[in-house]
């Protein structure tokens, strides 16, 4: 399957989805076959939503777009800044982005796209997931995550063992991948356990 540089991807329940300058749905039996194309500009990132009914795309013009996965129908707008959107991700009731503008994090309400107040502790960060019963995580541009496990208090702060490469939403927390090759879990409960050293 060819994939466009800096793509995204997401798993979803029978298809895959890749996020480069268009958005492009794939089925997981015939990979060599897009199955729906959504044409779009400067897409950097990829959020669905916990039901999996709907997708959120972080634009490089500061806008998230979102969109019903069915049948790529329009849900609505938001502007989350005047910079790139490098992270967007849903928990229970809300839409989160994290712009390059200094602005760091914007909220609205799910589905209603209210906005919401800004979070302590709010920053620019490169990826956004949620974890357990809705909490927020982020990873920033160095080796930092983030986890606000209330949106009205200041977020805890690990350390995620070097510059940060990936994270994404695991069995149990979050699984993140350094620069340096270091897989680790950070559990909703706990401290970060090592997984994998990835070499190459």
């Amino acid at each position: 399957m060819p994939a466009p540089r800096d793509a995204d991807v997401a798993m979803l329940p029978g298809g895959a989805l890749v996020a480069g300058d268009t958005l492009t749905r794939w089925s997981l039996t015939g990979l060599e076959r897009p199955i729906r194309v959504l044409a779009s500009a400067g897409l950097s990132e990829l959020g669905l939503s916990p039901d999996g009914a709907a997708l959120a795309l972080a634009q490089g013009d500061g806008q998230v777009r979102i969109v019903d996965l069915h049948d790529g129908r329009p849900l609505g707008v938001v502007r989350a800044g005047r910079g790139v959107v490098k992270g967007v991700g849903f928990s229970p009731g809300a839409l989160w982005a994290s712009v390059m503008d200094g602005a760091g994090l914007a909220g609205w309400s799910w589905p209603e796209l209210a906005a919401l107040p800004t979070p302590p502790g709010s920053r620019a960060l490169r990826r956004l997931t949620t974890a357990g019963a809705g909490a927020l995580w982020g990873v920033d541009f160095g080796s930092s995550l983030f986890a606000w496990d209330s949106l009205t208090e200041e977020p805890a702060v690990l350390d995620v063992g070097g510059p940060y490469l990936d994270m994404e939403r695991g069995p149990g927390g979050v699984i993140t991948l350094s620069a340096a090759g270091q897989a680790r879990l950070v559990p909703e409960r706990g401290a970060p356990r090592h997984l994998a050293q990835l070499d190459g």
